[in-house]
């Protein structure tokens, strides 16, 4: 954990796995969860007790919903809801989707959870019952990363198939795509980082041939490119400060004005 003020690295944690994600509760319960493959380790970001949660499926992706205080989390073939204050099992759902769970996130009122698969398909489902709701137009391929809007119904899906979609997943029963943003890249050009910031209605991706790209999600405009010669393996817009990072695989983190 670093410091963005000074760049000083103020925290490190350290587990018996290979991390594959993790996510941090509010600001008055100051705990990280971190997924790592067969389990879900809990820090108190002020030194009070670790706590090691043991799965039965890979865990590789938790994401933590503040307003009924509980933690999902996704693994090959099951989604389960963990009581983030005794880390318990409250309930668990089995074969929601036909392929593996790529990704996932919650709507911006914590009532709902919404899966993307390695083969592109896009479900909506029930916080509470595991019920699914709706379909949404998925991708050609693997989505790669899904964000909810803050005080919106606005969904940002990416994919592999190099394609943004940006959706109103606010209607019932059919949520439109309102903006298709075609990716163009070279040929065997990954992406590798991507973030989404609603507050300046802007999404990025970081490449494995040192370039970031940030559109506009209102009108799919490409609105700048940085090239840089190292990979961009990872990229976080910094809050609601006009700034992104761009991270290697090598440690070397570079922000952009």
């Amino acid at each position: 954990v670093w410091d963005a003020r000074n760049f000083a690295c103020v925290q490190t944690f350290l587990t018996t796995n290979k991390i594959c994600g993790f996510a941090t509760t509010s600001v008055k319960h100051k705990r990280m969860l971190v997924s790592s493959l067969w389990s879900i380790f809990s820090f108190d970001q002020e030194g009070g007790p670790y706590c090691k949660i043991e799965g039965e499926d890979k865990e590789t992706m938790v994401v933590y919903n503040e307003k009924l205080l509980s933690f999902l989390t996704g693994g090959v073939e099951m989604v389960k809801v963990w009581n983030a204050l005794n880390g318990k099992i409250v309930k668990m759902f089995r074969g929601l989707v036909k392929d593996d769970i790529s990704c996932m996130c919650l709507d911006q009122r914590g009532r709902k959870f919404i899966i993307g698969t390695l083969s592109g398909q896009l479900e909506v489902y029930n916080y509470q019952n595991g019920q699914h709701m709706k379909t949404l137009q998925g991708h050609k391929g693997e989505i790669i990363h899904l964000a909810y809007g803050v005080n919106s119904t606005l969904l940002v899906s990416i994919g592999a198939d190099h394609i943004i979609q940006v959706h109103d997943e606010g209607p019932v029963e059919r949520s439109p795509v309102l903006v298709t943003i075609p990716v163009h890249l070279e040929d065997r050009v990954e992406i590798l980082g991507y973030d989404v910031s609603f507050t300046m209605r802007l999404v990025a991706l970081g490449c494995n041939d040192g370039s970031l790209h940030i559109w506009d999600i209102d009108t799919g405009k490409l609105e700048h490119t940085f090239h840089e010669v190292k990979d961009r393996s990872c990229v976080k817009f910094l809050g609601n400060l006009p700034l992104i990072a761009a991270a290697d695989e090598e440690g070397e983190v570079k922000v952009y004005v």
